[in-house]
């Protein structure tokens, strides 16, 4: 179970990577963005990105 459980997680990185590359490629304007000192405002602001 924990190994599926890891190679779902990888999955949805490589995932998220490549719907960053994409959205890079079809808007330059977003290849900026914020940038996060601190872990928990991170996960915040991309969990709220997916939602």
């Amino acid at each position: 179970m924990i190994a599926l459980s890891e190679r779902f997680f990888r999955g949805a990185q490589e995932l998220d990577l490549f719907l960053r590359a994409v959205r890079a490629e079809m808007d330059p304007e977003s290849r900026g963005g914020p940038t996060f000192d601190n872990p928990d405002d991170l996960e915040a602001y991309l969990l709220s990105a997916m939602a």
